[in-house]
C-alpha cells in the first residue's frame, strides 16, 4: 500500500537510509540469485528445460 505524502513534508535522504536502502537492494538481488540458481539445478537433475524468469518492479 503506498501512503501519498504532501511534496512540501518530504526530507532529503540520510546517510543511514541511503545504506538501509543499500542492504535491502544486495539482500534482494542474493536471494533471486540464490533463487534462480535453485530453480537451474532442480531443471538440470530432473533433465526439465528451464523456465525464463523476469524479474519485474
Amino acid at each position: 500500500m503506498m501512503t501519498i505524502k504532501s511534496l512540501r513534508n518530504l526530507q532529503p535522504v540520510t546517510d543511514e537510509q541511503r545504506r538501509e536502502n543499500a542492504e535491502k537492494t544486495r539482500k534482494s538481488l542474493e536471494s533471486y540469485k540464490r533463487a534462480a540458481k535453485d530453480i537451474q539445478e532442480i531443471c538440470a537433475s530432473n533433465g526439465w528445460v528451464e523456465p525464463v524468469i523476469v524479474a519485474e518492479k
